[in-house]
């Protein structure tokens, strides 16, 4: 009788055993298919950072002639990153008193303020070499550059479902 018993038990273990493998048995996932959306670190940052790059895109999107491309050459120009300013000594910082950090701050900011007035009037004048199709379609390019805020903050509400409920009083 026990070795009928074990016999049953070795049986009902193996059997159990060839389910449960049989259960883990899956096929091997399928891959990904690429996001055809532009994504971090996609097609749209190698023209963001490859001023050739980008330069190929504006003139296919906008179907640019050739009497068009002077003002595209300085649009480009115009907006090409400067070169990073060197950072102050860390020893003199701390030695600034206010006016004198404050000072600095300023004539920062009327560096920037500079920089910014040369992009738009780049921007503006080659905006204006563009026919009307064409200052559509560039429109189009920069449309949702305002909208990243708001997209961001849908995307991370999104997931977690409504706020909860206020407390009954």
């Amino acid at each position: 009788m026990n070795t009928k018993l074990t016999t049953r038990l070795a049986m009902a273990a193996g059997a159990t055993l060839l389910m449960t493998g049989a259960a883990f048995a899956q096929p091997a996932p399928e891959a990904k298919p690429a996001h055809t959306a532009p994504h971090r670190g996609g097609d749209h940052m190698k023209a963001r950072f490859n001023p050739e790059a980008r330069a190929q895109k504006l003139r296919d999107v906008l179907q640019l002639q050739p009497n068009q491309e002077p003002a595209l050459k300085a649009f480009l120009e115009s907006s090409k990153p400067q070169m990073r300013r060197e950072r102050p000594d860390r020893q003199a910082l701390q030695n600034e008193t206010t006016p004198q950090r404050l000072d600095r701050q300023a004539a920062r900011m009327t560096q920037m303020q500079q920089a910014f007035q040369r992009r738009a009037t780049a921007t503006k004048t080659f905006y204006a070499a563009l026919s009307p199709s064409q200052q559509k379609a560039f429109d189009a390019l920069h449309e949702r550059r305002g909208d990243h805020g708001k997209r961001m903050m849908k995307k991370r509400f999104d997931h977690r479902g409504p706020p909860p409920a206020a407390p009954a009083e």
